[in-house]
């Protein structure tokens, strides 16, 4: 037991500690002031250190970190449980590395509980159940070297390494040359050679150093933290190079580097942000990842901060490399504004077709903010009467509304940043249409683009533009449906040359209004340049001459961004060919395949509001096959709009039950070598796209 405390009216007594009951801390609780019998609640997995009155209720704090308040019956009013991995017990055969440390598996949960494999140079991370002949554990025999599993006593060569008082030892690796080790510490990290003398200052971690490898060149330490990450140093002097946080539910991560250079998962850009405090008397400002996108998006940055084992290093090589300035790292000249809604409260009801929102704006960096947009369930409305502030300011903006449960959010933009979006959700209280009529339907609007027939042989592809004329047939055999119309445009091979492109999405800035849904759908070869900017390849395209044959991410990005109605992005735009690869040829580099990742996270901002789905991950690339004549992932698409992905057998497919069918289904046909992804943006609520059986 470590932690006790009375409820407000000293009718109950609570405890909590480290003891474990299946998996689970329990919160035991006593009726009668503590001298009545005993019952145990449903605890953290971890320990529990915090216990405090909150009104009627109990806060709750553990390890894990989960926290919540307990109602006086046991019932939790509120439950945040951990997302945290689990980074106990990494040791042995349960946290392994490569020869180089570039990749690593590890547990999510306790020990090797939930195995996932990270492969920087890949960036991906996949589930990875089985161990892997060529990652190897960390040496902790070649020295003699004992008492180092949680003791407070470890020795070398039977003389005690000392520790500081109440530390305890919890991981080791000797080097490969058996000169050196490292110990794993409650706080800290600390390295000796092999007679005990210390070879570096110890490195303050942030939280307990469950485990420890080292590379088998003996340049990198990975250790694994109690606060979930993994985080990469130099053997030489101890310095952090790179640290890595995956999400335990969704397995959503992001790698950063000490400067905040970062490469992440679709999704996983927000894990991270920048804390820029206000003074002692008002609250820090807290901004995503994703907001510095533009300038600290950089996944050449980060893989090659392992090769030069110096982060300026990295940063300079990989600038001269994309001919690309250094950006000014100092962000408080170019910091978002902050708006937050101050009313109606979340959860409020209406009944209208309008509301009145109260929200405050401020602007960090003292730029004038420029435009408040509203978005409702992720769409863009049109703001009027908005006269450009710099200083702060509390206003009102009445939002027409739908007759629906909706999310309104509001983004402030100056000329440089746009800001988190403040969200508020609403719950309809107004009569209800039982059916809705045919005339109030929605049309479907799609633009359908596919490349087979490069001219540079090397190129073609087998069945990139069957995959636009089969997403088309399923799409219009939704007319009738939910749609009361479904408009096409198929454009493949020699029809989908640039100019034909563009006109397409000119079609569908013009067409696609505030009731309708807008369908893109690209299938071919995208290409990412040196600048990280992607592009989609017509048939006329050049890769040697990006600019002025390809399709800008920009011309996509605005052309999307401007649609008033739903729009859904379906891409597989990182096809393999003999042109596309990751390697040289004859010590020349060849065009690389497309970073998705980039695009992706782009496109579902909540600016932009797109609903993606990606054929790949990463830089993966995309399988087709002379056995479906289709890639894997518009197999899968076609099957899954078609009806197999109604999980819930009531007729209609949503955006997540699609998702789930696309995810399972690719696996499946590619034996898990392809890994799609669907991102929808949090101001974008799930919603049907198709009945099942038409």
């Amino acid at each position: 037991m470590i932690t006790v405390a009375w409820s407000a009216d000293g009718t109950r007594l609570y405890g909590g500690g480290r003891w474990q009951v299946s998996g689970r801390s329990p919160l035991r609780v006593w009726t009668k002031a503590g001298r009545g019998p005993y019952r145990d609640l449903k605890g953290p997995h971890d320990t529990i250190f915090s216990l405090r009155p909150c009104g009627p209720d109990l806060a709750v704090g553990a390890a894990d970190p989960a926290f919540g308040l307990i109602a006086a019956d046991g019932r939790r009013r509120i439950w945040r449980d951990t997302v945290t991995p689990d980074m106990r017990r990494k040791r042995f055969g349960d946290f392994t590395i490569s020869e180089t440390g570039r990749r690593v598996r590890f547990g999510l949960k306790y020990g090797r509980k939930e195995p996932v494999l990270f492969d920087l140079t890949a960036e991906r991370l996949i589930a990875a159940k089985d161990a892997l002949g060529d990652l190897y554990a960390a040496d902790t025999k070649s020295l003699n070297i004992a008492s180092w599993q949680d003791n407070r006593r470890p020795t070398l060569n039977g003389q005690p390494i000392k520790l500081k008082n109440f530390e305890e030892a919890r991981s080791l690796a000797i080097a490969p040359d058996k000169q050196r080790f490292v110990l794993g510490i409650d706080r800290s990290l600390r390295a000796y050679d092999k007679d005990g003398k210390t070879l570096w200052k110890p490195k303050a971690g942030p939280g307990v150093v469950w485990g420890v490898n080292i590379s088998r060149d003996a340049k990198l330490i990975v250790a694994a933290y109690g606060d979930g990450t993994i985080r990469w140093h130099r053997l030489s002097d101890g310095e952090e190079l790179l640290a890595l946080f995956v999400h335990a539910k969704t397995r959503k991560w992001v790698a950063w580097t000490p400067k905040g250079y970062y490469i992440a998962s679709p999704g996983g850009e927000s894990l991270i942000g920048w804390h820029v405090n206000r003074g002692w008397d008002k609250a820090a400002d807290f901004f995503p990842g994703d907001r510095f996108r533009k300038r600290f998006y950089r996944p050449d940055i980060v893989k090659r901060v392992l090769e030069t084992l110096d982060e300026e290093k990295a940063v300079t090589q990989a600038n001269r490399i994309a001919k690309r300035r250094r950006g000014d790292e100092d962000l408080r000249k170019s910091l978002p504004p902050v708006i937050k809604i101050l009313g109606p409260a979340t959860d409020s009801k209406f009944s209208g077709s309008s509301l009145t929102v109260e929200y405050s704006l401020r602007s960090p960096s003292g730029l004038p903010v420029k435009k408040v947009e509203i978005f409702v369930d992720g769409r863009p409305l049109e703001a009027r009467g908005f006269v450009p502030q710099q200083s702060d300011q509390t206003a009102r903006i009445s939002v027409p509304l739908p007759p629906r449960n909706v999310t309104i959010a509001l983004v402030a933009r100056t000329a440089n940043a746009a800001s988190s979006p403040a969200t508020l959700a609403l719950k309809w209280t107004g009569r209800t249409r039982t059916a809705t009529p045919d005339y109030l339907k929605p049309r479907l609007y799609a633009l359908l683009v596919g490349v087979s027939k490069y001219g540079d042989t090397s190129l073609v592809l087998n069945y990139a533009a069957k995959d636009a004329r089969d997403f088309n047939r399923v799409l219009k055999a939704q007319q009738g449906g939910l749609y009361r119309e479904v408009i096409t445009k198929v454009l493949t091979d020699e029809n989908a040359k640039r100019a034909d492109i563009l006109d397409g999405l000119e079609w569908l800035e013009q067409e696609v209004t505030a009731r309708d849904v807008g369908v893109l759908f690209l299938s071919g070869h995208g290409i990412t340049d040196n600048k990280q900017r992607f592009y989609y390849l017509p048939v006329d395209g050049n890769p040697k001459r990006l600019k002025s044959t390809g399709v800008k991410q920009s011309d996509i990005q605005d052309t999307l961004a401007s649609l008033p109605g739903k729009i859904l992005m379906f891409i597989d735009a990182c096809q393999s060919a003999r042109g596309l690869t990751r390697t040289k040829t004859k010590g020349a580099p060849r065009m690389a395949a497309a970073d998705m990742t980039g695009i992706i996270n782009e496109l579902t901002s909540a600016e932009n509001g797109v609903v993606m789905f990606s054929s790949s991950t990463g830089r993966e690339l995309s399988v087709e096959s002379h056995e479906w004549k289709n890639g894997a992932f518009t197999k899968a698409l076609v099957e899954g709009w078609s009806g197999m992905a109604d999980y819930s057998k009531d007729g209609a497919i949503s955006i997540a039950e699609l998702d789930l069918w696309i995810s399972d289904r690719v696996k499946v046909l590619t034996n898990k070598a392809q890994h799609p992804v669907a991102v929808r943006p949090d101001t974008i609520p799930d919603f049907p796209v198709a009945l099942a059986g038409r």
